[in-house]
């Protein structure tokens, strides 16, 4: 199966409008632009690094998102570095600084340092497994499968995610796409396992690791949508200056 995008996105900048462009002309699919309204960051609050200025997305399924922000759906934002930062101050600019520096260093190769997602959530990550990069015109990025718990629980179909984290090549924009994903027979892993003993960091351990490398070789093909198929739909953005 492929997705077909056709989309056009004018983002501000200071030296003039940029292009975002969507495009795979192969069939029709439902995609939609979106203007995203800032939100105030309110450090008092959270999740850590809440907010986000004006800035573009396209919904790959559907018409809309919900107001706020989730992973496990379909779309994909450009974030522009410069006004995000300028929300945060302190810890949280520092957090934020880190972020973009792991990112800046998982694309060169360094896969320990993938950053947690952008837009900000209140959990964090139980692992990141198939790791690959992907690429567009103007821009590049780190893609993995994952999903952000809160404590320790099972590993479900239904809060797994594809995330793509990237930066435009003059590294003005932060790129972020998400898509929710199933995992082929996640029951491979005995519930007895899991069940009534999970609250112990033993047998969690023991439950997390197995199942850590059984979605780490499970082939792309093995999940829905097929992670080939996700990594084209996300190849099909590129970003340039307007009049190129």
């Amino acid at each position: 199966m492929r997705w077909v995008l056709c989309a056009l996105l004018l983002v501000g900048c200071t030296s003039g409008s940029r292009l975002i462009q969507l495009e795979e002309g192969r069939g029709t699919n439902s995609t939609m632009r979106l203007e995203i309204a800032a939100i105030p960051n309110h450090s008092d609050e959270p999740p850590f690094l809440n907010g986000w200025p004006t800035h573009d997305c396209i919904a790959f399924e559907g018409d809309s998102l919900t107001p706020w922000f989730s992973p496990l759906e379909a779309h994909a934002r450009a974030l522009d570095i410069k006004k995000y930062r300028a929300i945060f101050h302190g810890a949280e600019r520092k957090e934020f600084d880190k972020r973009l520096a792991d990112l800046k260093a998982a694309l060169n190769g360094d896969i320990l340092r993938i950053p947690e997602i952008l837009p900000a959530v209140e959990a964090y990550p139980a692992f990141n497994v198939n790791i690959a990069a992907v690429c567009g015109d103007g821009w590049k990025g780190i893609r993995n499968v994952t999903m952000y718990v809160q404590d320790n629980c099972l590993v479900e179909n239904g809060r797994l995610f594809y995330s793509l984290q990237g930066l435009s090549d003059d590294e003005r924009y932060w790129i972020a796409g998400y898509w929710p994903v199933e995992a082929e027979s996640l029951d491979f892993v005995s519930h007895d396992l899991a069940a009534g003993q999970i609250d112990t960091l033993s047998s969690y351990s023991l439950y997390h690791d197995y199942l850590l490398e059984k979605l780490d070789y499970l082939e792309r093909a093995k999940y829905e949508p097929a992670l080939d198929d996700v990594d084209d739909s996300f190849g099909a953005l590129s970003i340039r200056d307007k009049h190129d």
